[in-house]
């Protein structure tokens, strides 16, 4: 048994649980495709899924703002900023906008590396690596 918050589609209010009835070895193992188990999880996955985009996009959206909002109160190179630079380099790599992802990256990544040093930035550099994987 596992704790309802874990058997719902996250942040809806009134998400019904999806029930399985195996144990957490056997839980993503299916007969077919008619299986009544993956009949469930795969219509909840479809919502999930579905709402992605709209979810996604709204992130995108406060996370705009956040980044005109704190360049304008604390400057380009503070750490909120840069943090908030970062996230959308997330964003757009979601998104799959992965040349916008690596502008975001690479900005973050000079501004913490200037304030911080270039050990701080490890983390940033790995995603970028990756990033540059699968553009490749």
């Amino acid at each position: 048994m596992v704790p309802k918050a874990s058997a719902v589609v996250p942040d809806v209010a009134d998400a019904e649980p999806i029930v399985i009835h195996a144990d957490h070895r056997d839980m993503a193992k299916f007969t077919s495709k008619e299986d009544n188990d993956y009949v469930s999880v795969s219509g909840h996955l479809q919502i999930m899924a579905g709402s992605a985009g709209d979810v996604i996009a709204s992130r995108w959206g406060e996370e705009q703002r956040a980044l005109k909002g704190r360049a304008k109160a604390w400057g380009p190179a503070h750490s909120s900023t840069l943090d908030t630079v970062n996230n959308l380099g997330l964003l757009y790599a979601d998104l799959g906008r992965l040349e916008e992802a690596e502008v975001m990256y690479q900005r973050a990544l000079k501004g913490y590396e200037k304030a911080l040093g270039r050990e701080a930035v490890r983390s940033t550099y790995q995603r970028l690596a990756q990033l540059r994987i699968w553009l490749i």
